[in-house]
């Protein structure tokens, strides 16, 4: 990890750990997600470490102590003893938040950078709930397909009302899932363009068999036809919770599950969630962030 100035004294660089979300993008097996960022932080000499956690489709709260070994691991083999920035995708979020929050490890990391985090769950995994009958009828089909669903899988621990993320977001001094001495960014997909009328057509359907209301469903064919593609949103109104759908989000994870307290989001217009983390936009963002993180002025 050392480098060398050029006046001979030894330097330590703070690493970057990428981590990964759910079923990340993979290519015969090997991890791919985070081969456009990796090249960019190669370009501009900021050495980092990727966090393989395949196949990436349990609770994310069990996977922190694999984190863990990881920056031990990292240490051991280095003799690094500084600081980490952390930068994650979607459901790495909440793995490096579970892993911040354990006993004082949020000391070692300087920087907490999510992309299209889940922070509070996100409302389309809270779809796995529905009653509607229809929807039940074909549920064991589509348990057939992802294992991982029920309720020991990564989407059931996605939801909006999971227990152990509602703690989450309790920790901290304050309360509000903030550790203290971190740094922390959030960006944020919004604005969609909905592009494959195809995959509109089969999620209008899926709505239509899990939508909790006729106002629900309303919205999401509201968002449709106004070329967006759609994405469902957990609202609090008059003390009551609703499901809408809204273009302020990604495809798959609204602004308003994204958002930390307090903590300025960079919204990314028309990039959608899987695609965020290869948008050229966000990379400049990030690298921004490594070599400014107490400026946030500068980066504007």
């Amino acid at each position: 990890m050392n480098l060398i100035d050029s006046d001979k004294s030894v330097i330590e660089p703070i690493p970057i750990i990428l981590i990964h979300g759910w079923r990340p993008r993979k290519r015969d097996g090997v991890l791919v997600e985070w081969n456009v960022m990796k090249k960019a932080l190669n370009r501009e000499n900021i050495p980092y470490f990727e966090f393989d956690y395949l196949p990436a489709t349990g609770d994310p709260y069990t996977y922190p102590a694999d984190l863990d070994k990881f920056i031990f691991d990292i240490r051991a083999s280095t003799g690094y003893t500084g600081k980490f920035d952390i930068v994650c995708h979607s459901m790495g979020a909440l793995v490096s938040r579970f892993y911040m929050a354990r006993g004082d490890n949020y000391n070692g990391i300087r920087q907490w950078i999510g992309i299209a985090p889940v922070n509070h769950g996100t409302a389309f995994a809270d779809l796995i709930d529905s009653k509607r009958i229809l929807y039940l009828l074909i549920k064991p089909f589509i348990y057939l397909y992802f294992k991982d669903i029920g309720s020991s899988g990564a989407v059931a621990n996605m939801r909006t009302k999971d227990t152990q993320t509602l703690e989450l977001n309790k920790s901290g001094p304050k309360r509000d899932g903030i550790m203290s001495g971190v740094t922390y960014r959030t960006i944020l997909g919004r604005e969609v363009p909905s592009k494959s009328q195809f995959i509109s057509r089969i999620m209008g359907a899926v709505e239509w068999l899990v939508s909790s209301s006729r106002e629900e469903y309303a919205s999401y064919q509201s968002v449709k036809e106004s070329g967006y593609l759609p994405t469902r949103v957990k609202l609090t109104r008059n003390g009551e919770t609703i499901y809408k759908w809204t273009v302020d989000g990604d495809g798959a994870v609204a602004n308003a599950q994204s958002i930390l307290n307090n903590i300025e989001p960079d919204i990314i217009s028309g990039v959608g969630h899987n695609q965020l983390t290869k948008d050229p936009t966000v990379i400049d963002l990030v690298i921004k962030y490594y070599k400014n993180f107490r400026d946030r002025k500068s980066l504007k």
